[in-house]
């Protein structure tokens, strides 16, 4: 969504889990009231997850709700046996592999200079032999980048050694963090789709607009921030959220006007971030 600021791969406290677990309490309360169905509560913050050194007992506070846990990471810690034993306590995680490739995983995803890519790759295996939930990866394509058929054979080659779920294959259908990166054609995600079959038993991509539904508290302007802040939402699903929460338009406009969203324009629609200080 955004370029990365703050680089790094050290894990440290950013939560304390009982705080954690009273906000979500207040928050699920809310949802409930209002008749919001929750299926995951989802780890999926503005920033990799697993840099949290607590995230272990964040999980295992909030699964305190009977509700499932969700994780979306990137994978680059996933080598580490105290962050594979955090996320072996989710119910359903996603991984990123983009590429298999060192040049292309660099140029694309920039990572923290110490990481490498193998032990990363190693780590995704053997934790995929343990990981008792739904275990899922996603690979996004990259006009001219990541869709040559050389680098979706290898990463399909890798992918199908690792226990999988399912495997999805994306395109970016929300503001990038550079304006040059634009979706893969037709015709080569289709390509991709046919590489990835041959190998994987379970693929599917995500390649369009993942709808308009969002769900929402009693507190309607902290929640359109805090989506904001981790997911670009897009003109008609904020007018859908405004309308679920009773507000108007002005609402967006006051957010501007603070400073805590940002208007851009991706793929011939406007989207809301929240704005980077």
């Amino acid at each position: 969504m955004g370029r990365t600021i703050d680089v790094t791969n050290a894990r440290v406290a950013f939560h304390d889990p009982t705080d954690l677990a009273d906000e979500a309490a207040g928050r699920i309360r809310a949802s409930e009231d209002i008749g919001e169905k929750i299926d995951y509560i989802t780890f999926v913050p503005d920033g990799e997850p697993t840099l949290d050194v607590n995230l272990g007992k964040e999980i295992l506070s909030l699964k305190e709700f009977g509700i499932r846990i969700a994780v979306i990471s990137n994978a680059s810690l996933i080598w580490r046996k105290d962050v594979q034993a955090d996320l072996m306590e989710a119910d359903w995680l996603s991984l990123k592999v983009d590429s298999v490739t060192i040049e292309t995983w660099r140029s694309i995803n920039r990572p923290d200079p110490s990481l490498k890519l193998q032990e990363i790759l190693d780590g995704i295996f053997r934790f995929s032999k343990l990981f008792r939930g739904i275990l899922t990866t996603e690979t996004m394509l990259v006009s001219g980048i990541k869709d040559a058929s050389n680098e979706l054979e290898k990463t399909a080659d890798y992918l199908q050694g690792i226990n999988l779920s399912k495997a999805y294959i994306s395109a970016p259908t929300r503001p990038p963090a550079e304006i040059w990166v634009k979706p893969p054609k037709l015709a080569a995600l289709t390509a991709a789709y046919g590489i990835f079959s041959e190998r994987i038993r379970n693929v599917e991509l995500l390649t369009e607009f993942e709808g308009t539904e969002f769900a929402i508290t009693g507190r309607p302007e902290e929640d359109i921030i805090a989506i904001a802040s981790v997911h670009p939402i897009r003109e008609d699903a904020m007018e859908k959220i405004l309308k679920k929460a009773g507000l108007k338009w002005e609402a967006i406009e006051t957010l501007e006007e603070r400073g805590a969203l940002e208007e851009v324009q991706f793929a011939g629609f406007k989207y809301y971030l929240k704005r980077r200080n």
